[in-house]
């Protein structure tokens, strides 16, 4: 879904640090150069040695409470070498970006935490920016260093980079929504000029960016770190990365967390987009409940009326996109409505703001629309750039996604169904069709992973009403491991840590003396957000 990917990692940040089998057998998979691991080929990276340097203050949201805001937040940086190409560990190098939060308690010290927050495509250093210190000396008692690395491909280590901020402008304004032959084929056109764009840019580094390489620094980075046991906790994709480590490297693992869970066998599949799209519409249903609740809804005060509001104004849209001052070639169509939608469903959080966006809208103001999904999408609004993090997160998905699913077409019968299963979210789906014209095959197909031989027993954590990893892959992965516990939490939005007392003190137990919850346990933190509207954005 277009821009999701960065306000569900904000959103995520902001929640830790305010709290304290099918696909895979009917495919072939692609034949991946092994790794040397554990040979003399890698003894220079792992025994590597590397300088700390202070590199300033953490960024924690403002509206900290003061005990937290009085917290060490000092961060030390760092960069780790790990190989480009794994089967050619004498060739060219990537330098990982990495920094920390030191522990405080080091008499009890555990050993380092390693953080990722998903994505693809999401930033471990800004993770540890704005949450290390709440994390580490809050809730883990200053017993952990939180460390964060930006993986390879990734916002400081090497990010790939496609468009300019003027092209990617043109791109977001490509009708995502089509309707007729002519827009399928001006999608497509686009979709063929992004990839290439790609190749030019970063071609010598999509190869080697997909989640195998990604586990495999992850290791090095574990020794470099002086840990016997690699400490993680993962979420969204960050789970898919934890699992790809514990099938590689089962013995290493330490106390793992993997928090709103991918189903590794099925991750980026047609059919897994679907679930997705199918998840997010049932928490759009959700917020229309929650926003007309308050009686005082600008979409209607019915899950009903809402709906037929949302159609109005999507036909609306595509009838006449609605001009935005100061953006003459940026209006508000369509499918960035429909963005502003997906990407405000990861939190409750964001639900007054989009609310809010919505009532200007229907007043004929469409700035609070737009700076919701440039919000989504990185972008800078004095220079006009765009963050990464959009184009890491192709670089990575599509290697993992099948050719076949690569090549759905789009036709009446594809676009109907996808219509049928996800009425205001299915239609995002099609940005995923970044990956039709992509110049590098996949090179990890989805497959189940078991984490067989696992050293030590991983914590599962879950929302029940996940709109982006929904409950059922968490079970699914629960289900495969055999040495985890699933911690379900009856809630809406997508990252679970940080959600409330009983979520944190589940999580941060284990992670502190490796302590899992009985089987069944269940926590029901799901604090909604108050019905009065934020001022409308911009």
């Amino acid at each position: 879904m277009m821009g999701t990917t960065a306000r569900c990692i904000t959103a995520a940040l902001v929640g830790l640090a305010l709290a304290g089998a099918g696909v895979a057998a009917c495919q072939q998979q692609p034949e991946t150069l092994k790794a040397p691991e554990g040979t003399e080929a890698l003894r220079p990276f792992h025994t590597q040695r590397v300088e700390w340097k202070t590199c300033g203050q953490g960024e924690p949201p403002s509206d900290l409470p003061p005990e937290q805001a009085k917290l060490n937040w000092i961060l030390e940086c760092t960069t780790v070498e790990v190989p480009l190409d794994y089967a050619q560990p004498g060739g060219e190098r990537v330098a990982l970006a990495v920094n920390r939060s030191k522990a405080t308690n080091q008499a009890r010290r555990i050993g380092s935490l390693l953080v990722n927050p998903g994505g693809p495509g999401g930033s471990g250093l800004q993770m540890v920016a704005n949450m290390g210190a709440t994390l580490g000396q809050g809730m883990l008692e200053g017993r952990y260093d939180v460390v964060g690395f930006d993986p390879r491909g990734v916002g400081e280590s090497g990010a790939v980079q496609c468009l300019s901020g003027p092209d990617y402008d043109r791109f977001y304004q490509t009708d995502f929504t089509p309707d007729t032959n002519e827009e399928r084929q001006a999608l497509d056109e686009q979709l063929k000029r992004y990839a290439e764009a790609c190749r030019r840019h970063s071609g010598k580094l999509l190869p080697h960016v997909g989640t195998e390489n990604a586990a495999r620094d992850m290791d090095v980075l574990r020794a470099v770190l002086g840990d016997a046991k690699l400490h993680y906790y993962g979420m969204s994709y960050g789970t898919e990365l934890g699992q790809v480590y514990a099938e590689h490297f089962p013995r290493n693992i330490g106390r793992m967390v993997l928090d709103s869970v991918v189903d590794s066998a099925e991750w980026h599949t047609a059919a897994a987009e679907r679930e997705q799209m199918a998840s997010t519409d049932k928490q759009v249903n959700d917020f229309l409940a929650w926003c007309g609740s308050g009686g005082s809804c600008p979409l209607g005060n019915s899950m009903e009326d809402g709906r037929r509001a949302l159609t109005n104004l999507f036909n609306r849209l595509e009838r006449q996109p609605m001009q935005v001052p100061g953006a003459p070639t940026r209006p508000v169509t369509e499918t960035v409505a429909r963005d502003a939608i997906g990407d405000s469903m990861y939190s409750t959080q964001e639900w007054p703001a989009l609310e809010a966006a919505f009532a200007a809208a229907l007043r004929g103001d469409a700035a609070p629309l737009r700076q919701l999904v440039d919000e989504g999408r990185e972008r800078d609004p004095k220079t006009g750039q765009y963050g990464s993090l959009d184009d890491s997160d192709a670089a990575i998905v599509c290697l993992a996604m099948p050719e076949p699913d690569r090549r759905t077409q789009l036709t009446d019968e594809t676009l109907a169904e996808l219509r049928k299963v996800a009425p205001v979210a299915g239609e995002s789906m099609l940005f995923e069709d970044r990956c039709r014209h992509w110049p590098v095959p996949p090179t990890m197909l989805p497959h189940p992973i078991t984490a067989k031989g696992a050293a030590a027993p991983i914590l599962i954590v879950n929302n029940t009403r996940d709109p982006a990893t929904p409950i059922e892959e968490a079970r699914a992965v629960a289900g495969r491991i055999a040495n985890s516990a699933l911690l379900a939490n009856d809630a809406d939005g997508h990252g679970v840590f940080g959600k409330g007392p009983c979520v944190n003190n589940v999580t941060a137990r284990y992670l502190l003396d490796g302590t899992l919850p009985d089987k069944g346990n269940s926590c029901s933190d799901n604090a909604l957000p108050s019905h009065t509207p934020e001022p409308p954005l911009g």
